[in-house]
């Protein structure tokens, strides 16, 4: 398992970490495994959100513009 240091941290950041910790009742570095697993765990959400968002993007490009809004066929639907 590989080790990882993280300096000059905030006084601040590294309070609220150990508060943290102490409610968790748990160490400090497994807490902050834990926060960095989660924060990893979202960029990846996130990541993914932009890249179906880019897809359904270029999905729309290769379409080409869409015939109106759906009241808008209703109403063309219903006149037929």
């Amino acid at each position: 398992m590989a080790t990882l240091y993280i300096r000059d941290v905030p006084k601040h950041l590294y309070e609220a970490l150990k508060q943290l910790a102490e409610a968790d009742r748990q160490s400090i570095n497994s807490e902050a495994l834990e926060i960095v697993e989660k924060g990893i765990q979202q960029r990846r959400i996130e990541q993914q959100r932009r890249q179906a968002l880019a897809e359904l993007d270029e999905l729309q490009r290769r379409i080409g513009p869409t015939r109106g809004d759906s009241l808008e066929l209703l109403r063309e639907d219903r006149n037929r």
